[in-house]
């Protein structure tokens, strides 16, 4: 009897084994591998290393504005001298100043930044380093202005009597990460002027702030004011309240004949009288 030839072929001879296509997948990953290996060796890969970003952290502005400075120092990484054409920034606020134009190889070169602060709040700054033929370096600086914090009182200066003593109240704000335990900061002092006896005879904490650093913490003082020689008082005689290295205030003092005045702490506050130490 004669038989029709099958018209089905086995499947391994329809199409590649299984073995192959994988093969064929994995040559196919390992040369795009190489590739890309190439590439960041050769070409992708930055000409010069070293930090790219630096972050300052809150910035205290006391005055019109905050000036920091970081030194990015960076590595020619190729046995080749390598050409700065160009640095410049992506905001005023960024001056750089690189200390040479020419890498030698392998050299390590320092790439000096002011980043200056005049308002509260996030502050960024790029710096782009263009390299001839070679692909540029940018580096970034970070930083979160935030307001000085003074000593203030309720009055603009204090008046002292023959007979009686004079009560002075004041308050001070500080940021929590000034001192390692904001609920144990150090007690003010008081410097008088020749003629006056002065002393604080209240420190207390009205609010501990966070330490996340965005939120003052708040402090309520207490300072009595004595005259014990009116004649010894110069005429521009000042009380100097000090915190801390960081906080001053300055009262100026004078002889009143209706008796001590008060400053109360239900009365507004005001800056009047504050002025920030110096740094």
């Amino acid at each position: 009897m004669k038989m029709d030839p099958p018209t089905d072929l086995p499947a391994e001879r329809a199409r590649p084994s299984q073995a192959r296509v994988a093969a064929f997948i994995g040559v196919i990953a390992f040369v795009l591998g190489a590739l890309l290996l190439v590439y960041w060796l050769v070409i992708g890969r930055p000409v010069l290393t070293g930090e790219r970003e630096h972050d300052f952290g809150f910035v205290t502005i006391d005055g019109e504005l905050a000036a920091v400075e970081h030194t990015f120092r960076l590595r020619n990484r190729l046995r080749e001298p390598v050409q700065v054409e160009n640095v410049h920034t992506s905001c005023g606020c960024m001056t750089p100043d690189l200390e040479k134009e020419i890498i030698g190889p392998g050299e390590e070169i320092e790439l000096k930044t002011i980043l200056e602060l005049r308002r509260v709040g996030p502050r960024h700054a790029g710096v782009i380093v263009q390299l001839e033929g070679h692909p540029h370096v940018e580096l970034s600086v970070r930083a979160i202005g935030r307001p000085a914090q003074r000593l203030r009182t309720a009055r603009n200066g204090v008046a002292v009597g023959a007979d009686n003593r004079a009560r002075v109240t004041f308050f001070g704000s500080a940021w929590a990460d000034e001192w390692d335990d904001m609920t144990r900061a150090p007690r003010p002092t008081v410097e008088t002027p020749p003629g006056i006896r002065a002393e604080v005879t209240e420190w207390r904490l009205r609010n501990a702030g966070g330490r996340d650093g965005r939120t003052p913490a708040d402090w309520q003082g207490m300072i009595e004011v004595g005259l014990e020689d009116a004649t010894a008082l110069e005429e521009d005689a000042e009380l100097l309240i000090r915190w801390g290295s960081a906080h001053e205030l300055a009262l100026p003092i004078t002889v009143s004949s209706e008796g001590p005045t008060a400053a109360l702490p239900g009365e507004p506050e005001s800056q009047a009288g504050s002025v920030p130490a110096d740094r």
